[in-house]
């Protein structure tokens, strides 16, 4: 992406030069594109599961656990409960669509100066700021009835059972929904680093007419 051609423009258009719009429309198409091939990424069957940059692990604290039970056989409910985690932040990414778009809308000038002049990611750092805690307070409820439906509870209060029948492994104490919430959101918020990387830099990731022209070099 050439920044410096951008910020020209954007910076011309404080002064008062006419097509004031235009910079900040290619912007906002930019996010609108990058938000949405991650959420489209995420929100699908396999989404997270078997993704590196997504996919939600047996949580730290079970990990010791999880080895103890393997090493005794039982290494499959371990492997049922991973997938069903996964399973739950599939059915929740959806809902992020429209929390991204209002973040869009609500973007100021200085915030479109900010993410022009900034990092790679930083227009998915705006987001973690704008969106973070609206994300998560409409990710919990899908995650804690999607751990239910797809067997996630009962798997992991089984899990529970047995955990707290092996010798000498303590049983963890931590808020299920709220693991899988936090790993959803922030497998989310790499995606949405990766699409943001391959727009800057990638001109086949600039699938309409406004991101070629302002992330392409072509402004004529």
């Amino acid at each position: 992406m050439n920044c410096a051609a951008v910020m020209e423009e954007l910076e011309s258009a404080v002064r008062g030069m006419d097509d004031q719009s235009t910079p900040a429309d290619g912007l906002r198409e930019a996010l609108k594109v990058g938000t949405g091939r991650a959420v489209e990424r995420r929100g699908q069957a396999g989404g997270y599961l078997g993704d590196a940059l997504a996919e939600i692990a047996i949580p730290r604290k079970l990990a010791s656990a999880a080895r103890a039970l393997e090493l005794t056989g039982r290494g499959n409910l371990v492997e049922e409960f991973k997938v069903s985690l996964n399973r739950a932040a599939e059915a929740a990414a959806p809902v992020a669509r429209d929390v991204f778009v209002d973040s869009i809308r609500q973007m100021t000038f200085d915030d479109a100066m900010t993410i022009l002049k900034g990092n790679d990611s930083e227009a998915t750092d705006f987001f973690r700021r704008t969106a973070g805690v609206e994300l998560a307070r409409r990710f919990s409820p899908i995650v804690d009835d999607s751990l239910a439906q797809v067997g996630a509870t009962q798997r992991f209060d089984g899990l529970m059972d047995r955990i707290e029948a092996l010798p000498l492994v303590d049983k963890p104490v931590f808020d299920l929904t709220e693991y899988v919430t936090d790993e959803a959101l922030d497998g989310l918020f790499d995606t949405i680093a990766d699409e943001e990387r391959k727009i800057r830099t990638d001109p086949v990731a600039r699938t309409t007419d406004l991101l070629r022209r302002w992330f392409g070099g072509d402004r004529n």
